[in-house]
C-alpha cells in the first residue's frame, strides 16, 4: 500500500470515529459540547487495510472525546465507496459512557458487543448489555436502539436459536426511579 492510499486511509478512519463519536451517540446521549473536543484514541495495535475498507485497532483500546469514553479489546471500523456502514467495540464487556448533560449522572452501557449500523441508524449491544444513568437500569442479552425513532428494545436469549440461557430467570430488566418524590403528609 503506497504511502498516499495509508494517508486517505487513516483519514478515512480518524472520520469514522469521529462519526461514532459526534452523529451516533451524540443522538443518542451526548453532551453537545463533546462533537467539539479532539478525538485520543490509544490501542496496542492498529490496521488500516483501504483495500477492505476496514480500520482496526486491537489491545486495550481507548477512545476519548469530551466526557466520551470507550474501552474495549477491539475497536472495528467498517466503510464502502458509500462511506461507514458499521463501527464495532468488541470485549468482555465493552464499555462506553458519556454524560449526557452537564447536571446529569453519565450514562454507562457494557456489552460484549456494542454495534453501530449507520445505514440503519441503530445501535445494538449484544451479549450481557446493560444500560445504567444513575439509578436507572436496563438489562437484557441484546439491547437495541434506533436514532430516528428514538426507541429502545431488549431481549432475553432466544433458545430457539441456540442461545443458553444463564438462569431461570434470565429475562429483561429494567429499573426506572420516580422522577419527583410525593410530598410527605404531617
Amino acid at each position: 500500500m503506497n504511502t498516499r492510499h495509508t494517508k486517505s486511509l487513516l483519514i478515512a478512519s480518524w472520520l469514522l470515529i469521529t462519526l461514532l463519536c459526534g452523529s451516533a451517540f451524540s443522538s443518542l446521549w451526548a453532551l453537545e459540547s463533546d462533537r467539539y473536543q479532539p478525538i485520543s484514541i490509544q490501542a496496542d495495535e492498529a490496521q488500516l487495510s483501504e483495500s477492505q475498507g476496514l480500520a482496526t485497532y486491537t489491545g486495550n483500546v481507548e477512545l476519548q472525546q469530551g466526557s466520551l469514553k470507550i474501552q474495549c479489546d477491539q475497536l472495528i471500523v467498517s466503510s464502502d465507496e458509500t462511506g461507514v456502514n458499521q463501527i464495532e467495540a468488541i470485549g468482555k464487556p465493552a464499555h462506553f459512557e458519556q454524560k449526557t448533560a452537564t447536571t446529569d449522572p453519565k450514562l454507562e452501557a457494557n456489552a460484549h458487543r456494542i454495534t453501530y449500523l449507520t445505514s440503519k441508524d441503530k445501535v445494538l449491544l449484544k451479549t450481557n448489555a446493560r444500560v445504567q444513568q444513575g439509578d436507572n437500569l436496563f438489562e437484557g442479552d441484546l439491547i437495541t436502539y434506533d436514532l430516528n425513532t428514538q426507541q429502545l428494545s431488549a431481549f432475553k436469549p432466544d433458545e430457539k436459536k441456540g442461545d443458553k440461557k444463564k438462569d431461570s430467570d434470565d429475562r429483561v430488566r429494567m429499573i426506572l426511579q420516580p422522577s419527583t418524590l410525593p410530598a410527605e403528609t404531617p
